[in-house]
């Protein structure tokens, strides 16, 4: 092999060894986002849980617990 050639293939490799480490870092990157996802839902229904579990809620009980960033 000549020198050029040999240069050729080891930036080749070079550039397809960040390609691949940018694939495997953004796959990551959505795995987190769906796992942040679910517990957001999860705390949602706990919440949701909470406030259907109270006795007898008004509708001045729900837009005061609105305010308070409750619900």
């Amino acid at each position: 092999m000549n020198k050029k050639s040999l240069i050729i293939m080891m930036l080749a490799t070079l550039l397809w060894s960040f390609l691949c480490g940018y694939w495997v870092g953004s796959n990551h990157k959505k795995v987190q986002y769906i796992t942040k996802e679910i517990e957001v839902v999860k705390q949602i229904s706990q919440e949701r849980a909470k406030i259907h579990s109270r006795p007898h809620i008004t509708r001045d009980t729900a837009l005061k617990l609105m305010r308070e960033n409750v619900l």
